[in-house]
């Protein structure tokens, strides 16, 4: 009788300790920003986007219409590539983004990186996983150092960064250009970490992406190694933007397919639409040490 109680009582712990969920913490304010120098397919010069702070909170469920588009959801097909939306920069240039508290840090993907990451429809308008879209345009994926830390003037590197992985707003979105919110809509979990990759998604109809993506809002998740020595972060900076292929070879350059010159040269960037950090739910700590003091008593 006294095994069969222990049994249930430590089920009833750890059940209630899966339920608590994690928070979202996005990133807050912009410490630095050098935009650089941005460039189109075609290699010239590209004006806008100047503005960092456009990326701060979480991304809009709303991708803004225009060239004949009317608005629609944020869907791994559709992704944001509005200047009110993306804060970028180019080769030269880098962001510091702060979170709103000190957060420990905790074992396992704790930060999600959202981007202008997005699947290529190879069934336009329906939705069937094909490249990304910088896979099939350029033959690489956006890569960036990205640097973690609790003090903005010793901050610790996490390496070079494949941010290639899209994003979703609605976990039951029927559509992939749907221009409203699903009836009954079910959020997306901007707090609950894909560990997977881009890859992972290839010639999948997108009722099979969201059964895949399993309520994450998707992104591309990082943990922070032991290694570094950090018990607790406030800033992330992303900098040295370069293009990335499967086998790890970066460049400062591609080469656009809808250009037939192949001296044609687009330099590499990186458009972010906003960082989020899981830190530790909130009372996990004082549940778990609650029901471990139930256990000794029961003892």
């Amino acid at each position: 009788m006294f095994r069969s109680s222990l049994l249930t009582a430590s089920a009833a712990v750890l059940s209630l300790a899966a339920a608590v969920q994690a928070e979202a913490v996005f990133v807050s304010s912009v410490t630095s920003y050098t935009r650089g120098d941005l460039y189109t397919g075609g290699g010239t010069l590209l004006s806008g986007y100047g503005d960092a702070s456009v990326a701060l909170g979480q991304p809009s469920p709303t991708v803004a219409g225009g060239g004949g588009y009317p608005p629609s959801v944020l869907t791994p097909f559709n992704a944001h590539y509005e200047e009110s939306a993306l804060a970028a920069f180019g080769r030269t240039g880098s962001v510091t983004f702060q979170f709103p508290k000190t957060m420990s840090v905790v074992s396992g993907p704790m930060i999600g990186i959202f981007s202008n990451a997005g699947f290529s429809d190879y069934a336009y308008p329906d939705g069937l996983v094909g490249t990304t879209f910088t896979q099939g345009e350029y033959s690489y994926e956006r890569s960036a150092i990205v640097e973690v830390g609790a003090d903005v003037n010793n901050m610790k590197s996490l390496g070079r960064v494949q941010i290639d992985m899209p994003a979703n707003y609605y976990a039951n979105i029927g559509s992939p250009y749907a221009a409203v919110a699903p009836a009954n809509a079910i959020l997306a979990n901007f707090s609950k970490p894909y560990v997977g990759s881009a890859a992972d998604f290839t010639n999948m109809t997108l009722a099979r992406v969201l059964t895949q993506l399993g309520g994450s809002a998707g992104g591309t998740w990082l943990a922070i190694p032991a290694n570094l020595g950090l018990s607790t972060i406030n800033y992330i900076r992303f900098s040295d933007p370069l293009w990335i292929d499967s086998q790890g070879n970066t460049s400062p350059t591609a080469h656009s397919i809808y250009y037939s010159e192949t001296t044609v040269l687009k330099y590499a960037d990186l458009f972010l639409n906003g960082v989020v950090a899981i830190p530790e739910p909130a009372g996990l700590s004082l549940l778990v040490l609650g029901g471990l003091s139930l256990l000794r008593r029961r003892h």
